[in-house]
């Protein structure tokens, strides 16, 4: 049966340090405009409260609501390109050491990992198609489920349930593109009905690691969320509960959050990755599953042009 080993997939997180470290600075740079952008909203909709009723508390809210909205969007803009640039390039980086075939000699990780994906996805007119099928796949593979195997989960037994399903199916898109980059005998449509063909097929082994995982990460992410409401706790006693000391206090909570993002999520994809690729190590295609995920994708066909 697949395994994995997070010893292992750290060793190779530490390997790609250049994606960690980089990581880190686009997640800095995002949380400090964010503040940035929701303070300044905040103090502009302080002083508009303030001359225009009575309390400027409202509007002081009312800033900072929208500036966080105006943020969110701006978010999702570069997510879709710049954010999913850099996530794909760390991936070729982590299934060349998963796979034994390092970047050639010479040449840094980062420029390496962003010259596949532009060659195998960016330069080619399937990126778009493959990405409406990959996400309607997962979008239909999570309604069923939900409705079966949540149907008599309630409560926190069905969100657990949940968000088990979603480590296990919500990163479908991530080994998808872990197979196209690494398969240089296919072309990217071809490799990616291949690819899910070959997680269909072991989907139940799957599901089972990918529930152990998940309960790992919660607990590791509840372990960094704790730390950071014990220091939250700590700066706001020490400042007397003064403004400042507020204030610092949700830097703990963003350092955590931080740590989730930063090595938890790429610990837990390089893990699943460890039991994809051992999984289709000596596996041909199911020539049945091959076929209905052919007709499923049909409707994205026309998008190749």
């Amino acid at each position: 049966m697949a395994s994995y080993s997070i010893r292992q997939s750290l060793g190779i997180l530490g390997r790609t340090w250049p994606f960690i470290l980089l990581r880190l600075i686009v997640v800095a740079i995002s949380t400090m405009i964010a503040l940035a952008f929701i303070g300044a909203c905040s103090a502009a909709g302080y002083k508009i409260g303030g001359v225009a009723a009575e309390s400027a508390l409202p509007g002081a809210v009312f800033g900072a609501f929208c500036g966080f909205t105006a943020y969110c969007f701006i978010l999702y803009a570069l997510r879709e390109y710049v954010f999913y640039l850099l996530k794909a390039a760390h991936i070729v980086a982590i299934t060349n050491y998963l796979t034994k075939q390092p970047a050639p000699s010479g040449m840094a990780q980062i420029p390496y990992g962003i010259a596949i994906v532009r060659e195998r996805l960016l330069e080619s007119s399937a990126f778009f198609a493959i990405d409406q099928l990959v996400k309607s796949m997962i979008s239909t593979a999570m309604s069923l489920l939900n409705g079966t195997i949540l149907s008599g989960a309630r409560g926190t037994l069905g969100q657990g349930v949940n968000a088990i399903l979603n480590m296990a199916i919500g990163t479908i898109d991530e080994l998808v593109l872990a197979y196209i980059l690494k398969s240089n005998r296919l072309g990217a449509w071809e490799a990616t009905e291949e690819a899910l063909t070959y997680y269909v097929q072991n989907f139940k082994l799957m599901m089972k690691k990918a529930t152990i995982l998940a309960l790992i990460m919660f607990a590791l992410s509840a372990l960094a969320y704790c730390a950071g409401l014990v220091a939250m706790a700590a700066l706001i006693f020490a400042g007397n509960a003064s403004l400042w000391s507020i204030g610092l206090s949700i830097l703990p909570l963003i350092a955590a959050w931080a740590f989730r993002r930063i090595i938890l999520k790429p610990l837990a994809l390089t893990c699943l990755m460890q039991i994809y690729f051992h999984l289709i190590e000596n596996q041909e295609p199911d020539p049945d599953w091959r076929q209905r995920i052919s007709r499923f994708s049909e409707k994205w066909t026309p998008n190749l042009g």
